[in-house]
């Protein structure tokens, strides 16, 4: 899906050489038409439908069920029917830019606090 976000090229050669591209842009930068997979079967529904209304213009449906995509307990959803939210860090959470890279500690790290009060919830196991 040429879509998506593009690879991580660490190797600024492999970028000159057009690397940081990934084979499916590169297949549509040379003419190949793409053909659209329009059915998404990993994320629950509701962040399916997010998803396709801010990138693939509506195009895009769920192969799963909610029930196939349960809200992990733990973590304080905004809607428990809507399991998406949007996390605040605050004006101290501060981007970091390495070249073509960039880092948020205070988001990491939210990310872990995150994952670990979902994980003692017993919702989910480290190997899920």
């Amino acid at each position: 899906d040429h879509c998506q976000l593009p690879p991580s090229v660490q190797s600024q050669e492999a970028a000159h050489r057009g690397l940081s591209l990934s084979l499916y842009g590169r297949l549509v930068r040379q003419g190949v038409q793409p053909f659209f997979l329009d059915t998404q079967f990993r994320s629950h529904p509701k962040l399916v439908e997010f998803i396709a209304a801010e990138i693939y213009e509506g195009k895009l449906r769920s192969g799963v069920s909610e029930e196939d995509r349960p809200v992990l307990p733990g973590f304080p959803w905004p809607d428990p029917a809507v399991p998406l939210a949007f996390v605040e860090m605050g004006p101290s959470s501060v981007e970091q830019t390495e070249g073509d890279s960039k880092m948020n500690r205070l988001e990491a790290e939210k990310v872990l606090d995150i994952l670990e009060v979902v994980l003692d919830a017993g919702g989910c196991k480290v190997a899920d």
